[in-house]
């Protein structure tokens, strides 16, 4: 609504323009009614006007000398004056001192002001339109070169947000994008995005919000209220223009955006301390699903992770891969993103993230699996949150080894295969030849004759070594007691654990467990 007061001596008057039609039907709003100009002042320095009908003749101050100190305050304003046959030539010297135009105020109908207000609605459109694309290009400039922007650019946008007034708050608005753990540098894709017709979305629909196009998927829209609004107000009218907004690009576009809310500030030179806090804030969206609405309030990361205990990770990641021990590598990734997103370690995720998926991608390449690095860029495409990215590492090294796994049993007929599986699925318990066999659809004699002659190795043997690998693995990581080790890997009994380690090795567990000590020393 553009705002409108009313300034005559005659309380009459006042009601009578203020009865003449609806104002609202017309997009005006009156917001003020005052029978001194003195008075008027004093609300032109608290509030802001666009438009003021005033009488000319006042006893006091008169019409000319208030329209002068008014535009001092702000340029912008739009002056009517109300005149009478006799004030002719003293209204068209008003016109000189920046007055809009003058009334005769005993000939003003109903039908003569809707035109006067529709002419001065076209030219505020017009000038609020100029102000938001001159108040953008400055924008832009303070946040990029914020130490050359000059002192009169600065007056300019404050004058434009009438900061003198009003307080403001910035919402940074992020197009929602997957993680891009390759090809980083284009990491930015607007799909079918207009991201124009999302700054004009805002504009028709939030005459208090200033949207500004950042590009590559992000806009800064600046909120500006009055400092007597309540917090819980301004806190609404956050939430109602975010979910708009979302709502607006996922009907649009079945697309997503986040929002990042930052709190209250009535100077422009902190805009670019501003901006750089709500990016920073950013990241950790990273931690969220799509289609959030963050504020930094709501970020308070922990116990930070340093290089060093990630590289630990990674390296037993990478010797999991070299061993070929899925759980060891699916017990490090997780480990690492409970931690991570726990405590909200922003950067430690990053960092991991990026080592990890080299490190996949490095594996995957020496191992030469045909087309997965294609599939898992497909899936990594479907990926927002740090939760999704977890689940996605762990199913992609699973791939692996599995694909792995299905390549060395290539060589085995299909009932062998299958056999081998199931073993390597149900070695922890007491599985017998007569099990496996069941679970292949054949007898366990003739299992145990095709298993040895395939594989070179008979039943039991096969599973004791399987185990003995095993519980090596286990040894190594130097977590467990013995008899936790033989429970892991099928054994009842510790000692009869220890027996067959000894009599398949040539050493029992304990020596073993410490040469193992002894070489990570």
């Amino acid at each position: 609504m553009i705002k409108v007061m009313l300034i005559d001596d005659e309380i009459m008057a006042l009601n009578y323009m203020k009865s003449l039609i609806n104002w609202e039907d017309y997009g005006f709003e009156i917001t003020a009614m005052e029978t001194n100009a003195v008075k008027g002042l004093a609300i032109l320095k608290k509030e802001i006007v666009d438009v003021i009908f005033a009488d000319i003749r006042m006893p006091g101050m008169d019409g000319l000398k208030f329209s002068e100190k008014a535009l001092e305050f702000n340029s912008r304003l739009k002056i009517i004056l109300l005149t009478s046959y006799g004030d002719f030539d003293y209204a068209k010297k008003a016109l000189n001192i920046g007055v809009s135009n003058y009334l005769l105020k005993h000939e003003t109908k109903a039908d003569s002001l809707i035109k006067e207000l529709e002419n001065l609605k076209a030219e505020i459109t017009e000038m609020k339109h100029n102000d938001k694309a001159v108040l953008g290009q400055l924008v832009h400039k303070l946040l990029t070169l914020p130490d050359i922007i000059l002192p009169e650019e600065k007056e300019t946008m404050k004058k434009i947000l009438h900061l003198d007034k009003r307080n403001l708050i910035s919402y940074l608005v992020i197009l929602d994008i997957p993680f891009r753990l390759y090809d980083t540098n284009k990491h930015y894709d607007s799909g079918q995005v207009d991201e124009d017709a999302i700054v004009s979305y805002m504009e028709l629909n939030y005459n208090n919000m200033i949207t500004i196009g950042l590009k590559n998927g992000r806009w800064l829209v600046l909120n500006v209220f009055e400092p007597v609004i309540s917090q819980r107000r301004i806190l609404d009218e956050t939430y109602m223009a975010a979910y708009g907004l979302q709502r607006y690009v996922f009907q649009q576009y079945e697309r997503t955006v986040s929002v990042i809310p930052s709190p209250a500030f009535n100077s422009i030179e902190e805009l670019p301390h501003v901006y750089r806090s709500l990016t920073d804030i950013s990241r950790y969206l990273a931690f969220y699903d799509k289609n959030k609405i963050l504020f930094g309030r709501d970020i308070s990361p922990k116990s930070l992770m340093e290089k060093s205990k990630i590289d630990v990770i990674l390296s037993g990641i990478q010797k999991g891969l070299v061993q070929r021990e899925l759980e060891s590598i699916l017990k490090n990734i997780d480990m690492f993103f409970g931690i991570c997103i726990r405590n909200l370690d922003v950067k430690a995720f990053y960092y991991f993230s990026g080592q990890l998926y080299q490190l996949l991608v490095n594996y995957v390449k020496g191992v030469q699996i045909e087309y997965y690095e294609q599939e898992a860029k497909k899936d990594l495409d479907n990926i927002y949150s740090a939760s999704q990215l977890h689940a996605w590492f762990a199913l992609q090294f699973e791939t692996v080894m599995k694909k792995i796994t299905d390549r060395k049993l290539e060589r085995y007929s299909p009932k062998v295969r299958e056999a081998i599986r199931y073993i390597l699925n149900h070695y922890q318990s007491d599985i017998k030849i007569e099990d496996v066999a069941n679970s292949v659809n054949v007898s366990g004699e003739y299992l145990r004759h095709l298993f040895r002659e395939e594989t070179g190795r008979g039943y039991s043997e096969y599973l004791t070594d399987l185990r003995m690998q095993k519980a090596k693995e286990l040894l190594a990581e130097g977590k467990y007691k013995l008899y936790e080790i033989a429970a892991l890997v099928g054994y009842s009994s510790g000692a009869y654990f220890s027996s067959v380690f000894k009599k398949t090795t040539g050493i029992n567990p304990q020596e073993y467990k410490g040469e193992t000590d002894e070489k990570q020393v």
